[in-house]
């Protein structure tokens, strides 16, 4: 879900994600954290910019 979005969007807030998933706002952060850490995932965090989520 956050891929597609990502193709269409440059970037995703973790609250933006939150409310696309249902997921509570910790919770959906933890979550885009993780798929940042993952080194085969595209999803990375914004460089200097805290919570928010681009696709490389």
């Amino acid at each position: 879900m956050a891929i597609a979005y990502l193709r269409v969007n440059p970037d995703m807030s973790v609250k933006q994600y939150s409310k696309m998933t249902g997921l509570k706002r910790n919770v959906a952060e933890a979550e885009l954290n993780v798929f940042a850490q993952d080194a085969l995932n595209p999803i990375k965090p914004v460089p200097g910019k805290k919570n928010l989520y681009y696709l490389k």
